[in-house]
């Protein structure tokens, strides 16, 4: 219990003290407003930490806004760079549909089984083969180079 809600109650006694002490029309209404208005901050405060509670309890999310312990799929395309326009049996049985780049979802579990089967994972995938990469960083005509 923190500070705010003992003296929450304190207040809220204070007005139950003061509505059954109340003799005049008067005072029966200033203790009334007086109540109500602890009842008011009791309930902002209650609601406030039944917020703070669920916000403790919630799931996290990672970056990628799937909730943890979920499970991951990894994007895979065919190895010899066919495109997927029909849905995929995968290994245990459940179809993956293409998305619109020609891919398939595939739980993480079920990626060796579908490596094995002649396809990769969508970002290991060259978009052209016969490129050729420099073997070092070419020099700049900056002054800088050795």
């Amino acid at each position: 219990m923190n500070h705010n809600s003992i003296i929450l109650q304190q207040r809220a006694n204070a007005a139950g003290a003061a509505i059954d002490a109340a003799k005049t029309p008067l005072q029966k209404h200033e203790a009334r407003q007086q109540g109500l208005s602890v009842y008011a901050e009791l309930a902002k405060h209650l609601s406030d930490e039944k917020a703070l509670a669920a916000f403790k309890n919630a799931k996290p999310e990672n970056s990628g806004g799937m909730w943890n312990g979920a499970p991951l799929v990894i994007y895979m395309t065919r190895a010899d760079g066919k495109k997927i326009t029909a849905p995929v049996t995968l290994s245990d049985g459940s179809i993956a549909a293409p998305n619109p780049q020609y891919q398939i979802a595939v739980p993480l579990n079920l990626v060796n089984a579908m490596l094995q089967r002649g396809y990769v994972r969508a970002n290991d995938v060259l978009t052209d083969i016969g490129e050729k990469f420099p073997i070092r960083d070419p020099v700049i005509p900056n002054g800088d180079a050795p």
